[in-house]
């Protein structure tokens, strides 16, 4: 008798089939690693928008002479940066909502109030569902509540987001005389 040498019809069956079944599982592994590396990319940089839009905002809020909370919007008078390109000492700013062309709304930004309108208009960030979802309230002695309310990456509802901002200008002018600045509530 000859003893068989190789292998059997049966055990590269087998061999295929656990070899095929590690492939599959490695190629899962991989698709799901590739899909979270892409929502952690996306998350990132809306969270990266987002700080940049909202310390814009309280920046300027904070160094504001003047603030005019509106309905869906905040009018804000700040000291001019050497980035400007308005030829006035102070710098009138206004932050509103605006339609975005993909849907929803975008907060946009504009500066540099001529007789003519707004000098420069731009769109900070989008992923805003209605013109209610920002908003900026004033507390009392240049306290101010900025609330943003943007839809959830996730599609699960709203992500409600609320700052307490308080305006320099009015601290020191209360910590020096007593006396809050008009405008300011």
């Amino acid at each position: 008798m000859q003893r068989q040498v190789g292998v059997s019809l049966v055990e590269l069956m087998v061999a295929l089939v656990i070899g095929a079944i590690i492939i599959l599982g490695a190629g899962q592994l991989y698709l799901s690693a590739l899909t979270t590396f892409k929502q952690v990319e996306a998350l990132s940089r809306r969270q990266d928008t987002l700080m940049f839009v909202v310390e814009t905002l309280i920046r300027d809020m904070r160094n504001a002479h003047y603030i005019s909370p509106e309905h869906d919007a905040v009018r804000l008078t700040v000291p001019r940066d050497a980035l400007s390109s308005c030829a006035t000492p102070d710098l009138d700013k206004r932050y509103y909502l605006n339609p975005a062309p993909s849907g929803g709304y975008s907060l946009s930004l504009s500066e540099c109030m001529t007789p003519g309108g707004w000098k420069i208009s731009q769109p900070l960030i989008s992923g805003f569902h209605d013109e209610k979802a920002f908003s900026v309230e004033a507390r009392g002695d240049g306290r101010y509540q900025l609330t943003l309310v943007l839809d959830a990456e996730n599609a699960q509802g709203r992500e409600t987001m609320v700052f307490n901002v308080q305006n320099r200008v009015a601290a020191l002018a209360r910590h020096d005389t007593g006396i809050v600045p008009t405008g300011d509530d």
